[in-house]
């Protein structure tokens, strides 16, 4: 990376970026400890799982402040500014991919929650989200008719 004024936002940019890319590692690994305990049936230690998520929650909030910050200097940028940095690109493409698999194991998690009777019906998932292609669908309909 280039030592210049204009490198200090991609760097600090970079720098969040991999603080998120380990929040999600950790998130990651709350998610899938949850998912295995609730697929071999035991009964989840509720209490320690919601105080990880509580704290978790808390780390998040501050990183994605940090991030919003950053993301003002990136976008002042020049393009050229910012493809001297391929760093960036790759750990938006590795933050993504984490939540995504996050969120995938997390609506897992909730379903063995639902077999299982132990979700509250106001945690019930809106009845849209059961239908992947409900969006779609819509769509399709609107402009037939």
């Amino acid at each position: 990376m280039i030592n210049s004024p204009e490198s200090l936002p991609a760097q600090t940019l970079a720098d969040s970026l991999s603080a998120h890319l380990q929040w999600c590692y950790r998130a990651l690994e709350m998610v899938t400890r949850e998912n295995a305990e609730l697929a071999r049936g035991a009964e989840p230690a509720w209490e320690s799982f919601r105080q990880k998520r509580k704290d978790l929650l808390v780390e998040l909030d501050t990183l994605v402040k940090c991030l919003r910050t950053h993301r003002l200097a990136w976008n002042r940028l020049t393009q050229e500014e910012r493809t001297c940095d391929a760093q960036v690109p790759a750990l938006l493409r590795s933050n993504t991919d984490l939540i995504m698999r996050i969120v995938l194991l997390d609506r897992e998690n909730e379903q063995l929650l639902l077999r299982r009777g132990l979700l509250p019906p106001v945690h019930l998932p809106p009845a849209s989200r059961q239908r992947p292609h409900f969006v779609t669908d819509l769509y399709r309909r609107n402009l037939a008719g």
